[in-house]
């Protein structure tokens, strides 16, 4: 399977010879994180792929510390304070 996607991904080269360098960019990206990338292992296994569950994290934060009624923040003192929390 991986020697069919780099054969793939190279012959775009060649129809695309415009996005040749972004193309090639894009392949050794995925050839050099493919250990990574394992959704379905991990997913098996348990575990959360997505952002979805650390994006709310961080509003659920940010939002209960910065924007309670009548709070006004300069951008400076809002970061130290997140950064404390």
């Amino acid at each position: 399977m991986y020697i069919n996607f780099v054969k793939v991904v190279s012959e775009l080269t060649t129809a695309c010879p415009a996005k040749k360098d972004e193309i090639l960019k894009a392949l050794n990206y995925f050839i050099n994180n493919r250990d990574r990338m394992l959704y379905a292992t991990f997913r098996k296994a348990g575990y959360f792929v997505g952002s979805g569950g650390i994006e709310a994290g961080c509003k659920t934060v940010v939002g209960k510390r910065a924007k309670q009624s009548g709070m006004f923040w300069h951008v400076k003192g809002a970061q130290n304070v997140l950064s404390i929390r």
